[in-house]
């Protein structure tokens, strides 16, 4: 809620400078002997448009602001249907771990007989050059 009150304060910042700025720049071209009716014209355009589009974006953030009266029960139906959604969430994720888990075991179990079988043929061959070194 924090992001859209920051947001509605930007959108009315924008309204009021929009607000200040074509009154300043009208101000100053009413005085100015060298604007000519045309310019005039142009400025109130542009201050127009930027006003009226700010004016069009407030009222759109608005309306999709949420409910303040909104019923407990749609409350507790939101709430209930986040809850299912992260129990089932919960399962996959223990499902998912138990696999890899097992998964682990059977790595672990495959390094333990790749070692066991590496060291056992390197015990053997080691075993072989003594023999056929006492041999010679």
């Amino acid at each position: 809620m924090a992001d859209r009150i920051t947001q509605m304060q930007n959108i009315v910042r924008d309204l009021r400078k929009h607000m200040q700025d074509s009154v300043g720049v009208m101000h100053e071209s009413a005085f100015n002997p060298e604007t000519t009716p045309e310019r005039m014209t142009e400025l109130q355009q542009h201050f127009t448009h930027l006003i009226t589009q700010t004016a069009k974006d407030l009222n759109l953030f608005t309306t999709y602001l949420p409910e303040l009266n909104t019923p407990a029960s749609v409350h507790l139906e939101d709430f209930n249907t986040r809850h299912a959604a992260s129990d089932a969430a919960t399962a996959q994720l223990e499902t998912s771990v138990a696999k890899a888990k097992d998964k682990l075991k059977l790595i672990r179990s495959a390094i333990q007989d790749l070692s066991e079988a590496f060291f056992l043929d390197s015990v053997d061959d080691a075993d072989a050059m003594a023999t056929a070194e006492d041999t010679s």
